[in-house]
């Protein structure tokens, strides 16, 4: 293990709260496909999770995941009014993310995709980088594997001017999406 530097997740983290409805979780995993796709899949995407949330109220990573769709609503569609949302503002898409990104954590504080996207808001659109690194730090401890949080707190690091951190990060996140050593640098 030491040799390969992998990181094993922590018995907590591998436990996760989830949903009992079949449904909803089938609507999250098409929403999470989406998200890769473009500006007009994300408002399927969108819809996929709020129909997850109407079948359960109680699904933190639904919520969570309606956070960062709506979240890149919002950076992709600065300055427009969204075709797929009457009157949706980049505000409106923030204000969305926002209180989906509180309800996660209020459902589940234990949940690193809850602490990814407080992170994201953080640093994307309240420039608080000191509060997303935290918030990703949190998700990391909850979560060591999840390669999201690795890529983002990287992005942070870099803005706070810690470039090896940054590198160190990148490659972690790196080493677990590609399933090889890190290059370290190299």
């Amino acid at each position: 293990v030491d040799k390969l530097r992998v990181r094993l997740a922590a018995a907590g983290a591998i436990v996760r709260r989830g949903t009992r409805d079949p449904e909803a979780y089938d609507l999250v995993l098409r929403a999470k496909a989406l998200r890769v796709h473009g500006k007009d899949s994300l408002f399927r995407a969108a819809k996929y999770l709020e129909n997850a949330i109407a079948l359960d109220s109680s699904y933190a990573e639904a919520y969570a995941d309606l956070t960062l769709v709506y979240e890149q609503i919002g950076i992709l569609e600065r300055g427009s009014e969204h075709p797929g949302g009457p009157g949706m503002t980049p505000g409106d898409a923030f204000r969305r993310a926002r209180r989906a990104a509180e309800r996660a954590i209020r459902l589940d504080g234990e949940s690193a995709e809850a602490h990814l996207a407080l992170a994201v808001l953080a640093f994307r659109y309240e420039w608080n980088w000191t509060g997303a690194a935290n918030e990703l730090r949190e998700a990391l401890k909850r979560n060591p594997t999840l390669v999201s949080a690795d890529l983002e707190l990287s992005r942070v690091e870099r803005f706070l001017g810690r470039f090896a951190l940054a590198r160190q990060l990148l490659d972690s996140a790196s080493f677990f999406s590609a399933g090889a050593e890190p290059s370290n640098g190299r």
